[in-house]
């Protein structure tokens, strides 16, 4: 199947997502178009099947989504912080680690990387969803195209076999 042959669906998709999430900074397009780019890429890498692909599709569109609006900010942040932060952007800062780039660096982070590396692309996948994109359960649903009830099971297991793993690594090195 070629990555054209999705067409249809994206635009569809499309114009689902725009219906409920009226957003003045991206249209149908914009939408349309970062799905079947992200299609394209799949296809090139020789991985385009259809289950892969409905989930890149969403995926990407969600993606454009998230990064619309003019601050991208968490969403535990205040409307006045944010507001503040976005007129401190003027400002030159020197750059410097930020206390998530030093914690990034620090060891748990990284044992926990090398032990999600070991996992099903499905299950990385979902911890990209919600740890990276910043995305609920029921948004990673929807991406997934899996109940919001499977999802939750899903990622409570991976949180428990990323725990036991630590466990079983830090005491084989002690």
């Amino acid at each position: 199947m070629n990555y054209l042959d999705y067409q249809p669906y994206v635009v569809r998709l499309a114009r689902r997502l725009i219906r409920y999430r009226r957003s003045g900074m991206i249209d149908e397009n914009d939408l349309v178009s970062a799905a079947l780019t992200r299609l394209w890429q799949v296809e090139q890498e020789g991985k385009l099947a259809d289950q892969s692909a409905r989930v890149a599709i969403k995926y990407a569109m969600l993606e454009v989504l998230r990064g619309s609006g003019l601050l991208h900010s968490p969403r535990s942040t205040t409307y006045q912080k944010a507001m503040a932060a976005y007129g401190q952007l003027g400002a030159t800062v020197e750059p410097s680690a930020s206390p998530v780039e030093k914690w990034i660096e620090a060891e748990p982070v990284r044992e926990v990387q090398h032990i999600i590396q070991g996992y099903p692309r499905q299950d990385q996948l979902l911890l990209s969803l919600i740890w990276e994109q910043g995305c609920s359960l029921q948004e990673a649903a929807e991406v997934l195209d899996l109940s919001k009830t499977r999802v939750h099971q899903r990622y409570g297991e991976i949180i428990r076999r990323i725990r036991s793993q630590l466990l079983v690594d830090r005491r084989k090195s002690k």
